[in-house]
């Protein structure tokens, strides 16, 4: 489900505004969750994923099916 059209190099991104790349962002984040009502979001990095498991309710979102955030760049990081 990555939004490969919406990755764009960092000087690319400069023809949207950060409120444009932000609203884009949480529209994408809204339709995955539907109708919920979340009152906590958490960004996990690597070797914290399983925290989420202990989570009541939890939806989990890749990082990389959000778009116009940006790609990981460190090896293992996805």
């Amino acid at each position: 489900m990555a939004h490969t059209k919406d990755r764009l190099s960092p000087a690319a991104t400069v023809s949207f505004s950060l409120n444009e790349q932000l609203d884009i962002a949480a529209e994408a984040i809204r339709a995955h969750i539907g109708a919920r009502q979340p009152t906590v979001g958490l960004v996990l990095g690597s070797g914290l994923g399983s925290y989420a498991d202990k989570l009541d309710d939890a939806v989990a979102l890749d990082y990389g099916d959000i778009p116009r955030f940006p790609l990981w760049t460190v090896a293992g990081h996805a």
